[in-house]
């Protein structure tokens, strides 16, 4: 990772510890032009989100997060169990300190609680109606 790219790492990981979300911290990005990996300026909240919840920024990494499903298409999908992952400690160079990464984790776990709506007894959704936040 480039010396750019780890600033702009840092920048998000302290803007959402001190309190920003997600969407505020992507258009606080785009208004200062700052370029993702891709070569583009157009950063949303999945693209923060993304990088919050990435182990990689704390000096971590994560075998087989992920697979080739179809080695022809290269196709590849989030390994939810299907195969073995393994998880090294310390495998290269942190960006971000384990503790700023873990209060980062705090943060949008209580987030996400707050977001939750029980549909019946034992039943939670993430939101109440299947076009919450997308129509507008």
């Amino acid at each position: 990772m480039n010396p750019r790219e780890s600033m702009i790492v840092k920048q998000i990981f302290d803007r959402y510890v001190e309190g920003l979300g997600g969407s505020v911290i992507a258009r606080e990005l785009r208004e200062i032009g700052a370029i993702k990996k891709d070569g583009t300026t157009n950063w949303t909240q999945d693209h923060i989100l993304g990088i919050i919840e990435n182990v990689k920024y704390k000096g971590d990494l994560v075998m087989g997060a992920s697979y080739v499903v179809d080695p022809i298409s290269k196709r590849r999908v989030k390994n939810r169990g299907e195969q073995d992952m393994y998880y090294v400690e310390n495998h290269h160079e942190a960006i971000i300190s384990r503790e700023q990464f873990d209060k980062a984790q705090q943060i949008r776990k209580e987030r996400a609680e707050r977001h939750k709506v029980e549909l019946a007894p034992g039943i939670f959704e993430g939101r109440r109606y299947p076009f919450s936040g997308v129509v507008k």
